[in-house]
């Protein structure tokens, strides 16, 4: 387990060094599509446990094909890729490796 990193220690895509935008970019995709994976895991368990309500629901697959779309554009397009890092400012460690922030629950 990685140890805690205080806040000061993370940098912006931008002053990260060659190699470790590199590996920042291979993260970022990696979580991206693990991300993806979850949710068709999700959706799976949705339609094993009301069918019904997913067929009526016309945002139930077209969030999950418009996830997996952006995932297909970025990859192609590494312009792109740096655009959506630097838009939802992404931190890293000096290494280049991904620290998501996780938004507590209000519940």
């Amino acid at each position: 387990m990685r140890k805690l990193t205080p806040i000061k220690d993370l940098l912006y895509f931008s002053s990260l060094t060659p190699a470790a935008k590199e590996k920042a970019l291979r993260e970022i995709l990696e979580q991206d599509q693990f991300c993806i994976q979850q949710k068709i895991k999700a959706a799976k368990g949705s339609v094993a446990f009301n069918v019904n309500a997913c067929v009526n629901n016309r945002h139930f697959i077209a969030s999950i094909l418009r996830d997996v779309k952006h995932l297909q554009v970025v990859r192609m397009n590494e312009t792109k890729l740096v655009s959506y890092i630097e838009a939802n400012l992404c931190m890293f460690h000096p290494d280049g490796t991904y620290h998501p922030f996780m938004i507590d629950k209000p519940y």
